[in-house]
């Protein structure tokens, strides 16, 4: 509940720090504990292996039957077997020091007073050894197992409290089969002083080095918020900025991991809605221009009327009637296209055979085309029917538009060519509409397809186009999830090809017709 007041930064730098911090905690712990417990274990096999002795004994000892079975049954057999190898010991930190000495100084005695013995730190001298006294405890530690690690002599020690070493038969003791196993516990009252002082050293260099563990995970945790957090608030005062309506602004990419990468959609987005911004702009004065030309001219008509300039007669009546039908098309592609690209256009999808169409659109436009001195011809493959399901009256106006900017664009005498094939490896069909010359440059074919846009507006103006006709047409071919593109045709003139997605149920039915 406090980091919720503080800043991403910050929170970022606590999750890290903390589980930095964790993790440390963690390890020293882990290795804390295997270092006692490993100490221990190794201080147990450093101290068997100074059984070198007593293995020798008990080899010996096994030669003869009777002896190791008193070892058995007999435990001052046992002991005294012990004793008689080790010899009297006492625990290291517990060795007498050696006495004051005296001096010799012209062979006669220093008349100083003798030294105390020197003390180790943190360490006691033991009282003194009595004949018979354990100091180092094996009667309690020690014990004597069989190869398969049964109890045969010694001390009882509980299954997993101790560590062994094998003896083997010979008089090394090393060498020959295995004839039994010496056990040794650790000591009932811990390790000794300078044990324990070992294991503190090794701790407290643990803990500093721990402690530089912390500061560094510190440092790496505020480095690591630090570059994270930066391009985040690049981010947020470029959104602020994008709010603003600033579309201009440009972030400066970091890198290809997922920050760079959302740096780059953000740049993107930003040139997308500058793009919009300039289309729209153009939008509204290429539509206030063509909205302006007709109405331009019908306000000179109707004032020289009135004012008695022009006469009423049919001629004049014409061209007011065409001006307000050029300015009713207009109006009525702005309105198509607009739905079209809002995507609030309805259509009505269902199965409909292509080719029964583009008759009917061929023979409908057939006479405007002789009207011109242009030969309409249509191509098709009787064998296969054009199935395909979309919307039949928004097909009908793409290839309505199509054969009317051909019309309009090409000279007589001129050839206009249309085809329509299936194409199972695409699984589209394939409508293309080719002309005669001319051909627009390449630098206006790739920009045909753009909101009014005209490779000669002169021309085009002249003919009657709004310069939204192949941009209506784009919308309704992507509105079916198709493709459309323009190129040179080899007739001379442009070639237009429309690809629109077949559905896998007519393709079936097809194949199977076939």
């Amino acid at each position: 509940m406090i980091l919720k007041r503080h800043s991403l930064a910050t929170k970022l730098f606590v999750a890290f720090l903390c589980t930095s911090i964790f993790v440390i905690l963690v390890m020293m712990g882990l290795i804390g504990y295997q270092m006692r417990s490993g100490f221990s274990s190794y201080l147990l096999r450093v101290e068997l292996q100074t059984f070198d002795d007593l293995a020798k004994s008990i080899a010996k000892a096994h030669q003869d039957e009777a002896l190791w079975l008193r070892l058995k049954e007999d435990p001052r057999r046992w002991h005294d077997l012990v004793r008689g190898s080790l010899g009297p010991r006492q625990p290291e930190d517990n060795r007498p020091l050696p006495p004051a000495f005296e001096s010799a100084t012209n062979g006669k005695s220093d008349p100083r007073p003798p030294k105390r013995p020197l003390q180790r730190p943190l360490q006691r001298p033991g009282p003194p050894q009595r004949p018979g006294v354990d100091p180092l405890m094996l009667g309690q530690r020690l014990a004597l197992l069989t190869p398969a690690g049964n109890y045969w002599a010694g001390a009882r020690l509980a299954q997993g409290s101790y560590l062994s070493r094998t003896v083997h038969a010979g008089d090394d003791a090393a060498s020959g089969p295995v004839i039994a196993q010496l056990a040794l516990a650790s000591p009932s009252d811990g390790r000794s002083a300078r044990d324990e002082q070992f294991l503190y050293q090794q701790f407290r260099a643990l803990f500093w080095v721990c402690l530089l563990a912390v500061g560094l995970s510190a440092l790496a945790a505020y480095l690591l918020a630090r570059g994270l957090v930066t391009p985040i608030r690049s981010l947020v005062r470029g959104a602020q900025a994008l709010s603003d309506g600033d579309y201009k602004t440009r972030l400066i990419g970091t890198g290809k991991d997922e920050i760079g990468q959302l740096t780059a959609d953000f740049n993107l987005l930003a040139e997308s809605l500058e793009a919009a911004e300039k289309a729209e702009r153009q939008w509204m004065s290429d539509a206030s221009h063509e909205l302006k030309t007709p109405l331009a001219i019908l306000k000179g008509r109707i004032e020289g009327l009135q004012d008695g300039v022009y006469e009423t007669n049919a001629a004049l009546l014409a061209e007011m009637h065409a001006t307000v039908e050029r300015l009713n098309r207009l109006v009525g592609d702005l309105n198509a296209l607009s739905h079209l690209r809002e995507g609030r256009l309805a259509c009505h999808f269902q199965p409909e055979d292509v080719s029964v169409l583009l008759r009917e659109v061929v023979d409908h436009s057939a006479g405007r085309f002789e009207e011109k001195g242009l030969a309409l011809t249509l191509k098709l493959d009787a064998s296969q029917r054009l199935l395909l399901v979309c919307d039949r009256g928004r097909l009908r106006q793409m290839l309505d538009n199509l054969l009317e900017n051909a019309r309009r664009y090409t000279d007589a005498p001129g050839v206009v060519e249309v085809t329509a094939r299936l194409d199972e490896q695409e699984e589209a069909l394939i409508v293309t509409i080719e002309d005669s010359a001319p051909c627009p440059d390449g630098q206006h074919i790739g920009r045909l397809f753009e909101r009014f846009y005209r490779a000669d507006p002169s021309r085009a103006r002249q003919s009657g186009g709004t310069g939204l006709g192949l941009a209506i047409c784009r919308a309704i071919v992507e509105a079916h999830d198709g493709q459309i593109e323009a190129t040179r045709s080899v007739l001379g003139g442009l070639l237009v090809r429309v690809t629109l997605p077949l559905d896998g149920d007519m393709i079936q039915e097809e194949v199977g017709d076939a």
